[in-house]
């Protein structure tokens, strides 16, 4: 069985977890505990719903992903450096210093006119 998390238009899937999923994750737990007889129900419904979370969430962060699509173009990146460098400009003309970028910056090249 899939079920669907929608992220604006988008459907992520992810698939449920399976017999031998929820047996391991079971058993795991039982053996952590010290196998207490008698709760094998309690640590099934456990590891069944442990593994949906974990898959939800994985599923979560998939689809936030997918929320910065389509990427900015390459003529908004260069707007964005060139008003960074602007301001950094500004700063170093008024004496005060810039703070540390963490982005690299854009260096373009000017094309030579040869005749």
């Amino acid at each position: 069985m899939k079920t669907e998390t929608a992220a604006s238009n988008m459907s992520i899937r992810y698939t449920e977890p399976t017999h031998d999923e929820i047996a391991l994750t079971a058993f795991l737990a039982w053996e952590r505990d010290g196998r207490q007889p008698g709760r094998e129900m309690q640590y099934w419904l456990e590891a069944e719903n442990q593994i949906r979370i974990a898959r939800q969430k994985k599923a979560e962060a998939a689809a936030a992903q997918t929320l910065d699509w389509p990427r900015p173009s390459r003529a908004a990146q260069v707007k964005k450096a060139a008003a960074k460098v602007a301001q950094e400009l500004t700063a170093v003309s008024r004496g005060t210093t810039p703070k540390a970028s963490s982005e690299p910056k854009i260096v373009t090249k000017k094309k030579s006119a040869r005749a």
